[in-house]
Parts: C-alpha cells; sequence; structure tokens
C-alpha cells in the first residue's frame, strides 16, 4: 500500500524557497466590470486589489435591480465573505465562488464584500478555513472603533479549527476520502506560525484562556456543520463555548453530510444559502 500524500491529494507542491505552487485549476468567471450587463445578468461585479505588492485583492457584488420603496432605494446589508481551501486553494474568480457569492448578493438581497461604503449593518461570513478568519476577526474587531459601521453577526460554515488532541471524530474520520486527518494535519502546519503547534489560538480557539474572555462580547453567530466532516466534535463544542459565554448562538447541524458538501451538492448549497438569508434577514 503506497504511503498518503496530503501534498498530491491537495494538489500542490512545496519548493525549495518554502513557497507552494498550485496545481490544481478551476474554471475562473471574470467580474461584469463597470459597463452595461448582459442580457440575463442579475449581479453586477468589479474586481478592487487590496495590496498590489501581496497580489491581494476583492471582488463586489451587488444586485443589479436595488430593492426600494417609496421610491426610496433600500439600504442593503454588507456581507464581507472569506471562501474555503485552507488557505491554499480556491479564489475569489473560481467559477463556484463567484456564482455562490452571486446567489448570496442576489437572494437576500446584499453588497457582498464592498468595504469602501458606509453600511451600518454588517455581516462577517465565512467557511471551512474563512469561517476560522471569520471568529478572528470578529474577535479582534470587539476592541476597535469601526464606527460607523457595526458586526451584526457572524456566520461561521464549517469553521476549520483544531487542536494537538484527538477528537472522537477525528479519530473515526481521519480517513475521509474529502478531508482525511494527515491533509488537515498539513493545512495546519503550513497556515500556522512557525514554531507553533496545533493548540495555537488561530488553530485552537478553544483552549486560549484570552479568547475565551473576549468571546462572550461577539454579536449574533451562525453555525453551520455536518456529521460527516472531521470537525464537527470541534464545531459542535464552540457553539457549546459561545452559548456559556452568552452569545445568541444560531446552530444549524445536519447528520447527514460532510465537509465541502455544498460544492458537490447545489440542494445543500442552496440550504446554506437559506440559512444565511434567514439569519441575515
Amino acid at each position: 500500500m503506497s504511503k498518503f500524500d496530503p501534498y498530491e491529494h491537495l494538489k500542490i507542491h512545496k519548493n525549495e524557497d518554502g513557497t507552494l505552487t498550485r496545481l490544481m485549476k478551476f474554471p475562473q468567471i471574470p467580474a461584469t466590470g463597470d459597463g452595461d450587463l448582459l442580457p440575463g445578468q442579475t449581479v453586477a461585479s468589479k474586481d478592487v486589489t487590496l495590496d498590489p505588492t501581496k497580489n491581494t485583492w476583492l471582488r463586489i457584488f451587488r444586485p443589479a435591480k436595488l430593492p426600494s420603496d417609496d421610491d426610496k432605494i433600500a439600504k442593503l446589508p454588507l456581507v464581507i465573505y472569506f471562501h474555503a481551501g485552507g488557505w491554499i486553494n480556491f479564489q475569489v474568480s473560481d467559477a463556484l465562488n463567484h456564482e455562490t457569492m452571486t446567489k448570496l448578493s442576489l437572494e437576500i438581497p446584499a453588497i457582498a464584500v464592498a468595504v469602501n461604503f458606509h453600511f451600518s449593518r454588517v455581516f462577517l461570513y465565512g467557511t471551512s478555513c474563512g469561517a476560522n478568519i471569520v471568529l478572528h476577526t470578529a474577535l479582534r474587531v470587539i476592541n476597535q472603533d469601526i464606527s460607523p459601521l457595526t458586526v451584526a453577526g457572524i456566520i461561521l460554515c464549517q469553521p476549520l479549527i483544531g487542536g494537538k488532541k484527538r477528537t472522537k471524530s477525528e479519530l473515526k474520520l481521519a480517513a475521509d476520502t474529502l478531508f482525511p486527518l494527515p491533509v488537515i494535519d498539513l493545512l495546519w502546519e503550513l497556515a500556522l506560525p512557525n514554531g507553533t503547534d496545533r493548540d495555537h489560538r488561530f488553530c485552537n480557539p478553544l483552549g486560549d484562556q484570552q479568547v475565551k474572555a473576549k468571546m462572550g462580547k461577539l454579536g449574533r453567530c451562525l453555525v453551520i456543520g455536518f456529521g460527516g466532516d472531521p470537525l464537527i466534535d470541534r464545531q459542535q463544542e464552540l457553539v457549546q463555548m459561545m452559548v456559556m459565554q452568552g452569545v445568541v448562538v444560531e446552530a444549524r447541524f445536519d447528520d447527514v453530510g460532510f465537509h465541502g458538501i455544498e460544492m458537490v451538492d447545489p440542494r445543500r448549497a442552496s440550504a446554506i444559502l437559506n440559512f444565511v438569508k434567514e439569519f441575515i434577514v
């Protein structure tokens, strides 16, 4: 039996200088830009550079037809979304992410990702590693003045969190087809600061007392998870910790399903979108 290679599973190659080469290619969808939309397009999108030196950027989505009442244009909520991919794969222009955000912007309706407008209701939304980023971003924002913005809620979809001690679900699903334990361990090895382990607060917020002390100051929170996810035990522990700290949590756990199911099951993708819509609206 050949040795399992998590690098091969993730379709990445580690170079001698420590950088990674991504070998997996995904269909791309360009932003609609500033011009007129084509027939059938219901959402406009535009790319904005954040830091050209680091090649970081975002894509803004907005409904082509803004809802109005009595000739007044409605104020839409702002949703800042962090996509999945283990901090390694995927980008906003990938077809799956673009289509997901297009549907979200249209169905809620909402402005997605636009950070330079004055909105009052901001929602932070992330999937997998993106949910990890959302959690730590929300905790950092607690001690910062971001007025006139306020974080009205955070959405953690299948949050990627971990720890050195294995949970029952991790051991049970160690050889999971999509998200096996060696792959999860490699993602943490590549993502965490040098010299740290999986009990670092970025990976294991449940074991950090400073995180626990700030947790109670979070606003409303939606957590989504599936029983076939190796991370399900940690996700449920996170919900329990939040509730004990007084956070208003809406937990949507389904015994059937696995990590990243929305990528291959359109019905589950629609269900997740409906959960998000109900939470925001």
